[in-house]
């Protein structure tokens, strides 16, 4: 995950709510744990298009197959 904060510029609470909803109720991403550190993964092919509006937010569509 710190990857994740330090590439995205956001603190780590943040990242992880975002995260734990990409997991659990979009089931796009996939995580397993080694001692202290959370590996994550993508779990379906995606594709993504970015071009920040300017409050800097983005929003990720997905559609469930």
């Amino acid at each position: 995950m710190s990857q994740f904060i330090k590439e995205l510029k956001m603190d780590g609470k943040r990242a992880k709510h975002h995260l734990n909803k990409l997991e659990e109720e979009e089931e796009l991403i996939r995580s397993y744990q080694e001692g202290r550190r959370k590996y994550y993964s993508l779990d379906k092919e995606i594709k993504l298009e970015i071009s920040p509006p300017p409050q800097g937010k983005f929003m990720l569509l997905s559609e469930k197959n």
